[in-house]
């Protein structure tokens, strides 16, 4: 747990490439590094610091101590995210989903840990993206995972 003077870090965990060299696929969030630049230009009050990072070609110990070293995650969904079992209790996860892929397995994941944990389908506005959010993942989120994560804000 972080005390309440600290700064929290944010960071956001990137797909990686999908092979390798000139031929290798950035499948990671497009928008990941304007944000870090926007970080950086106005920073946030009690955002300490804020990266990017990947976990592929690293060692299962090494994905478990760069999950624990953030306090916020923001990733995009993919098979990366199965590292987020190793969240620290009350890390706040934000999960962002594609519009052909809406699997929240990963979120699940991240709460069996005690993690906080946000998904978040695309959408012209916040009010769009939580209406779609909401339509499309609430069937397949399981009752313990919303009871769950609802008893903490009633």
């Amino acid at each position: 747990h972080v005390g309440p003077n600290a700064d929290l870090r944010l960071g956001i965990l990137e797909r990686g490439t999908l092979g390798s060299g000139v031929e290798g696929i950035n499948r990671g969030w497009p928008h990941s590094a304007a944000l870090l630049r926007k970080l950086q230009a106005s920073p946030v009050s009690g955002i300490g610091a804020a990266s990017s990072f990947a976990l592929d070609n690293i060692s299962l110990s090494d994905q478990a101590f760069a999950i624990r070293a953030k306090d916020i995650i923001i990733t995009t969904h993919g098979s990366h995210s199965v590292s987020l079992a190793f969240v620290k209790p009350c890390t706040v996860v934000v999960l962002l989903l594609q519009s052909n892929f809406l699997v929240t397995e990963f979120a699940e994941l991240a709460a069996q840990a005690n993690a906080r944990t946000f998904l978040l389908h695309r959408g012209n506005n916040i009010t769009a993206s939580a209406e779609a959010t909401f339509r499309l993942c609430s069937a397949s989120l399981s009752k313990a995972w919303i009871g769950r994560n609802s008893d903490d804000y009633q």
